[in-house]
């Protein structure tokens, strides 16, 4: 029994009816989606930096110049004749010398220090990551009548012009 109900309906299917035909284009509407795509956005921008030199005291000539006349009245007072010149001239050059580091030294001791901070430009490139929303077309829906009915499906070509073929397959049902 089971075999002949396998064998008729084996041979009912094998009676299924297709054909292609026409329908109707009713609309065709484009589908998108959103991508996100991370992209780098750079900038360079001009900085002004102040920079603190090394701490230089300021230069003080008076030292030297008292140091040099003390050194000259004393050298001159050491020789005699052509020695005097020699005694003088080697008691200005100890003398400014001496007073040149003694003053000088002084000052940067009690903090008498002059700083020269110097502006300087440079360019600087800031980047950051961003994401970048764009649409991309996706497809199309298809909205379609045939036999009075509507039906719809999305496709990844635009359909040409307002007709459509269509598959179409009768089975009977066997109750």
């Amino acid at each position: 029994m089971k075999k002949m109900s396998v064998l008729t309906l084996m041979l009912f299917a094998n009676l299924a009816y297709a054909t292609e035909d026409t329908a109707t284009i009713k609309r065709v509407e484009p589908q998108y989606s959103t991508v996100n795509k991370p992209i780098e956005v750079c900038r360079d921008e001009v900085v002004q930096e102040t920079i603190q030199p090394q701490a230089q005291p300021e230069k003080n000539y008076g030292g030297a110049i008292l140091g040099g006349l003390a050194g000259g009245i004393l050298g001159n007072q050491v020789g005699k004749g052509s020695g005097r010149a020699v005694a003088t001239t080697a008691g200005v050059i100890a003398g400014a010398l001496i007073g040149d580091n003694i003053s000088n030294n002084t000052a940067a001791a009690n903090g008498n220090i002059q700083y020269h901070p110097q502006t300087v430009s440079r360019e600087v490139r800031n980047c950051h990551m961003e994401n970048k929303s764009s649409q991309e077309l996706t497809g199309y829906k298809v909205e379609y009548m045939y036999a009075g009915k509507s039906y719809s499906f999305v496709s990844d070509q635009k359909p040409v012009g307002s007709k459509l073929r269509v598959h179409v397959e009768v089975h009977p049902i066997m109750d």
